[in-house]
């Protein structure tokens, strides 16, 4: 996942969580991308032991067919890492768009297709809607991109979860 835009990188929540549990980051996310299973690399060399998923919001708001992309996607991951660690982050809250529609869809709807696919594919689903204060200064954009506080409270959040499975 990447942790998009911060004045000081240190200060997102993927280096905090790493930092926290003593680990090597690969961040491998591209901003602005949806679930393609294109970009799981079979051939990697690196050998993970945790994996973390962030995408959701993107395919929400573009023409796609989430709940297939997302299927295959962990299909792919599943088989690529069978007995690794992988959690599914589901999208953080988006201000603004309370009722907002798009394909047919609400971003909590988004959240349940992703949901069903990682749990098809034995993958831990974390919630992280409500691990950011729904409020405009935790955002720099003070709609998505959560800025250094709010990065701080995603890690929290995000943390206080993933060791609920690391132990």
């Amino acid at each position: 996942t990447q942790g998009y835009i911060t004045q000081h990188p240190y200060v997102t929540y993927v280096n905090m969580i790493a930092k926290s549990l003593d680990a090597y980051v690969l961040n491998q996310a591209i901003g602005g991308d949806v679930f393609f299973d294109g970009n799981l690399d079979e051939n990697l060399n690196f050998n993970p032991d945790i994996i973390t998923v962030a995408y959701g919001t993107n395919d929400w708001s573009h023409e796609s067919d989430v709940k297939a992309n997302a299927l295959n996607y962990f299909i792919k991951l599943r088989k690529i890492y069978p007995d690794k660690k992988i959690f599914a982050l589901l999208p953080i809250f988006r201000g603004g768009i309370k009722g907002d529609i798009r394909n047919g869809y609400s971003l909590e709807d988004i959240r349940g297709q992703i949901k069903a696919a990682a749990e098809k594919n034995n993958i831990i689903v974390i919630n992280c809607k409500n691990f950011i204060h729904h409020h405009k200064d935790y955002f720099w954009d003070k709609t998505l991109h959560p800025n250094e506080l709010g990065f701080v409270f995603y890690a929290q959040g995000l943390l206080k979860e993933m060791e609920k499975h690391l132990l």
